[in-house]
């Protein structure tokens, strides 16, 4: 029943070695779906923690990957 196919999913997660990244990624589209019930209030586990700082991590890449590198000029374009 449920406790197998819950040991199936947990097996299946630590097989495939996720990175950290992912797991926050994961969270991260839990966390929108949680937030899109009627809800007023969410409990985030205590090792949520570790997760954000994986998260903020991942906006480091993400801005460094978006933002001009050195030399480079960003064009702006501006709205009339």
């Amino acid at each position: 029943g449920e406790a197998e196919a819950i040991e199936t999913v947990y097996g299946a997660i630590h097989e495939g070695r996720p990175t950290n990244d992912l797991i926050a990624i994961k969270y991260l589209e839990a966390l929108q779906k949680i937030a899109d019930g009627q809800a007023t209030k969410v409990f985030l586990p205590y090792e949520a923690s570790g997760i954000l700082a994986s998260i903020g991590g991942i906006g480091e890449l993400l801005k460094e990957k978006l933002s001009p590198g050195e030399g480079e000029e960003k064009e702006v374009k501006k709205e009339e």
